[in-house]
């Protein structure tokens, strides 16, 4: 059976993980990359933490997927920005 108030705090964390990721969205040429959050890696690890309806392989699952998503934007964004000075 699942639990509304875990649900909410999935939820929650889902929220944070998206708002962070958000921000790492690919840049236009008409706008500046968005500065890297420093500070969302860690508040996603914290409420991730606090769930105590996640078990220890559920907590590091997410923040292995969330560290991933990271990595694969920040790996966009730089083979963007070399196909982007080529260009010029």
């Amino acid at each position: 059976m699942i639990r509304p108030h875990a649900v909410r705090r999935v939820l929650t964390v889902l929220g944070i993980v998206g708002a962070g990721l958000a921000g790492l969205g690919g840049p236009t040429r008409a706008q500046a990359p968005p500065a890297p959050s420093t500070d969302a890696p860690a508040q996603v690890a914290a409420a991730l933490a606090a769930d105590p309806e996640l078990s220890a392989s559920q907590r590091r699952a997410l923040l292995e997927m969330y560290a991933a998503f990271r990595d694969a934007n920040v790996v966009r964004r730089r083979r963007s920005e070399l196909i982007e000075d080529e260009a010029d």
